[in-house]
């Protein structure tokens, strides 16, 4: 949120999809260009959002650095030279930039969501932004379906274990991802990962404040093997 900072609570007022087409030449029709899209917040604020590639990028300016946003990506590297514009709505749901930053980066959060050039890339991206910012109460939740995007996911926010479907709370890569990054996602493990007691003593061996949050403390032998390793688990 510290890009953010100043701008949290405003309301986002417009948004324009733009085209990078490969070729200048390029009928509006092809599917073959980058897409990408500028918001406004109120008259001095703009921000530049893009799926590229498995990268999602965010980028804050002036109202007036949108002609830089059209030539260079938020990493610094230049875009090509045919950037057209494809639309400009107003927004009338009264969107903020918290409630944008909510539904890129939260547990149910399209950051989560893992490229596919075919269903998932930089045009699909555009087009679920012009969605939500037209009527956030109708769109449905992205939470990770897959155990690589589970991994992905909580290995940035372990507490997204709690949202996810059973099969993959009960996963050991998806586990020791949420745990591994939040100790207190330990309360939405399984008890059939809990009871794996190589499993669990590996995981809180080295991190004594987890048994706090585990079913095994109140086993008296894993927790004199813990003590053992660890003086410090007393």
């Amino acid at each position: 949120e510290g890009l953010m900072t100043g701008i949290l609570d405003r309301h986002i007022t417009c948004i324009t999809s733009w085209k990078e087409k490969w070729i200048g030449f390029q009928p509006d029709s092809w599917i073959t260009h980058h897409a990408f899209a500028t918001l406004q917040l109120g008259t001095d604020s703009t921000l530049c959002l893009e799926r590229y590639n498995f990268q999602l990028e965010l980028a804050r300016g002036l109202a007036s650095d949108v002609q830089v946003m059209m030539t260079q990506r938020t990493t610094g590297d230049a875009r090509g030279p045919h950037i057209v514009e494809d639309q400009t709505q107003e927004v009338h749901s009264d969107i903020t930039a918290r409630q944008l930053l909510e539904w890129l980066d939260g547990p149910a959060g399209m950051k989560w969501k893992a490229y596919d050039l075919a269903t998932a890339n930089c045009q699909h991206f555009v087009g679920d932004l012009l969605d939500f910012l037209k009527n956030p109460s109708n769109l449905t939740p992205v939470l990770p379906t897959s155990v690589e995007e589970a991994v992905l996911a909580t290995k940035r926010d372990g507490m997204l274990l709690k949202h996810l479907e059973e099969d993959l709370r009960r996963n050991l890569q998806v586990v020791h991802a949420a745990v591994t990054q939040d100790r207190r996602a330990w309360q939405y493990v399984p008890h059939i990962v809990q009871s794996q007691r190589n499993f669990v003593y590996n995981l809180v061996k080295d991190d004594i404040q987890s048994l706090a949050f585990v079913d095994l403390k109140s086993d008296p032998a894993f927790v004199r093997g813990i003590v053992k390793y660890n003086g410090l688990a007393l």
